[in-house]
């Protein structure tokens, strides 16, 4: 080590700081001696990876030692391994089969290949100078892979400035056969890559988005972020939805969008047509532009009323006692339609739907009585209490009949030469009676 000394002097009886003489100065230099520092590490400073079937490779971790207890030149350090073998009879009991080969590092990380996944590895890190090896060590020992905890998720680093940085990961999956988490260790070293500027990662895509159909004109979406720690980058989300046709298809006129803020997770549309079905999508968007829409949902509104009566009710092929009805189904069913109601005077009548066809609707209504007035109205019904509006009032009067058979008529005689004959008309004339 150079150590530079500098000394002056003033006499005694002087009392000011004016009278100090120049510095005289010599430069020495200590001898050199082997290093007096380990290399500082904790025992979670390292990293495995699977490189291939039943192997793995592993890296070293520590902190650098300064330059000034290097203590001499051709500073370096010195890693070496052994594997650690369990007994059978005693599982806690080691096998030591010895350290291997020295290697040489200059940095302060290594990575070991091929190294076996099923065999426990402990290291020893030793600083090395051309006076020799330090008489101090550090040791770190690497666990089986299968009771290594696994790795943190989605880890992301976000910057407030002055120095000032928040660190956010999700929990290991399937991490049952290493135990309980306990507790994190963080990392971290600087790099000479610079930070981009004004930009932020792209959003990854809503993968958990889920549909509810709430009634006849709106559905619930819930959603999700893949990676919570994206909430702070996350400005807002968009909805987009459209109404589709045949094949699926959006059509434009029914895509919309809406907007929301970052602190929903959870929007209902409304305002939607009944019984129709809806692609439904969520994109993510902040400061570096959207994320990719997520996979599409579809769903179907429920059935509501239908909106305008049955249409071109006629009536047809009237005789004394039947007639035939036709219609066509509301033009706005919003639903499948179940039966048709027909309205005969004061008469309710429930028709099954499959009466109809793509030409129309068709019923012949017989039993009627003869010669009689009818009104005639009809709706169309999605349920017992989802019925369209009665079409306009048809008035049909039957074909007349032979009337009802008279009761026998009655007789009393006058006087000698006549007879008052009498009679009441049929209790159903079924028509006018001319004589």
């Amino acid at each position: 080590m150079v150590y530079n000394i500098s000394i002056r002097c003033k006499t005694i009886q002087s009392k000011s700081s004016e009278y100090w003489s120049d510095f005289a100065t010599i430069i020495l230099q200590t001898k050199p001696d082997v290093p007096y520092l380990a290399p500082e590490l904790i025992r979670e400073s390292f990293q495995t990876d699977k490189n291939a079937e039943g192997m793995r490779s592993i890296t070293l971790f520590w902190k650098h030692i300064p330059v000034e207890n290097w203590n001499g030149d051709d500073f370096h350090y010195t890693i070496e391994f052994k594997e650690q073998m369990y007994r059978k009879s005693r599982a806690s009991n080691l096998l030591d089969k010895g350290f291997n080969d020295m290697i040489t590092s200059h940095n302060t990380s290594f990575t070991f290949n091929h190294m076996k996944s099923n065999i426990a590895y402990t290291f020893k890190i030793t600083a090395v100078n051309s006076q020799g090896v330090s008489r101090n060590h550090s040791y770190i020992s690497v666990d089986r892979n299968d009771i290594i905890a696994h790795k943190p998720l989605n880890i992301d680093v976000y910057s407030f400035g002055g120095g000032r940085y928040e660190v956010q990961w999700t929990e290991p999956r399937n991490n049952t056969m290493s135990g309980p988490i306990v507790n994190y260790t963080v990392f971290w070293c600087r790099t000479l890559r610079p930070r981009p500027k004004g930009t932020l990662p792209r959003l990854d895509k809503l993968s958990d988005v889920h549909l509810k159909v709430v009634n006849s004109t709106s559905i619930a979406v819930s959603w999700k972020l893949g990676c919570p720690a994206q909430k702070r980058v996350v400005e807002g989300y968009k909805i987009k939805f459209c109404k589709l046709e045949i094949l699926d298809i959006c059509t434009k006129s029914g895509s919309r969008d809406i907007v929301v803020d970052n602190s929903v997770e959870n929007y209902i549309l409304t305002d939607l047509l009944p019984f129709t079905k809806y692609k439904i999508t969520v994109v993510s968007f902040s400061d570096s532009g959207p994320s990719d829409e997520s996979d599409p949902k579809y769903e179907t509104t429920e059935h509501d009323s239908p909106e305008d009566a049955p249409s071109s009710l006629a009536v047809s092929d009237v005789t004394n006692n039947s007639l035939s009805l036709s219609w066509k189904p509301p033009k706005l069913p919003n639903g499948k339609i179940f039966y048709y109601e027909v309205m005969l005077n004061n008469n309710s009548y429930k028709l099954n739907a499959d009466i109809c066809t793509l030409d129309g609707c068709v019923k012949t209504v017989s039993g009627l009585s003869s010669y009689t007035r009818h009104d005639i109205r009809v709706r169309a019904c999605n349920g017992e209490a989802l019925c369209s509006p009665m079409t306009p009032n048809i008035a049909i009067r039957t074909m007349p009949w032979k009337p009802q058979k008279m009761d026998p008529p009655r007789s009393e005689v006058h006087n000698s030469t006549s007879v008052r004959i009498s009679w009441s008309p049929p209790n159903a004339a079924n028509g006018p009676i001319d004589i």
